[in-house]
């Protein structure tokens, strides 16, 4: 729930973007002085989402929807892992090629933003959370990174995890100290990443950048020892890519149309 997660953020005492229910009396106020973003209240994967400037009107939704400021920065996204409160380890990791607003190829940030970090500890000691905790950060005027989502469930940034490290932290977290990272900065899942690229091409987007990262990387599922789980993901998910591909949606929400909430 985004709007209970923008009030959560301010009773534990954490910046946020600032977040209205759209129907809220406070909302055209806010929408008159602000660029802001449109989207349902309960969705993930950019389903519903709309961008505008400020002064334009708050379009008209079946859903319960939120407005919330349109943060100008940079973006980036973090992957951490938490018990009871401690941070086991976190990933920052960034964008190279998307699917609708899913990085379906994306590179570890070596030397993130320390208050970054600082945030994603304090909000899980503040809630002494236990799991899979990730968020979606983009900069506002003032250069700070601000969440813009919380996701609490595995990210992309979950591949970039010592695959052994991974699963003591799932299963012996009190033993684990910190994470450790694989070699890889640059990783993709290259059949999502292959329909994205072939899908700009075809609409006359830049794709030239995309190809070269398709060519240049490793697929997060690859091992030479055991190639089955990569040779096989093609006919595993014709369900998402056939929705993908003659339904017009992007991977994210061909992967959650059937558990999304939407009503």
């Amino acid at each position: 729930d985004k709007l209970a997660f923008s009030r959560r953020l301010a009773s534990l005492g954490l910046p946020g973007p600032e977040t209205h229910d759209a129907r809220d009396e406070a909302a055209p106020a806010f929408t008159a002085r602000s660029p802001f973003v449109v989207k349902p209240a309960r969705a993930s994967s950019g389903h519903g989402l709309s961008l505008h400037g400020a002064g334009e009107a708050i379009p008209e939704r079946d859903l319960a929807s939120v407005v919330q400021a349109l943060l100008p920065g940079e973006e980036c996204s973090s992957f951490s892992i938490a018990h009871a409160g401690r941070l086991l380890g976190t990933v920052v990791y960034r964008a190279l090629i998307l699917s609708g607003t899913v990085a379906v190829c994306f590179r570890r940030i070596e030397a993130p933003d320390p208050a970054l970090l600082d945030w994603v500890r304090c909000f899980a000691e503040r809630t002494t959370f236990s799991g899979f905790l990730s968020f979606d950060f983009r900069r506002d005027d003032a250069g700070r990174f601000l969440p813009m989502e919380c996701n609490p469930r595995s990210t992309s940034g979950i591949h970039f995890v010592e695959p052994d490290d991974l699963a003591r932290a799932i299963l012996e977290p009190e033993a684990v100290q910190r994470l450790r990272f694989r070699d890889e900065l640059v990783l993709q899942q290259f059949y999502p990443a292959l329909t994205a690229t072939q899908a700009a091409a075809l609409r006359g987007d830049a794709w030239r950048g995309n190809l070269r990262w398709l060519l240049g990387c490793r697929d997060v599922s690859w091992q030479r020892s055991d190639p089955l789980p990569f040779l096989l993901m093609t006919p595993a998910s014709w369900p998402i890519l056939r929705r993908t591909i003659f339904e017009g949606m992007s991977f994210g929400e061909a992967t959650t149309v059937d558990v999304g909430w939407y009503d």
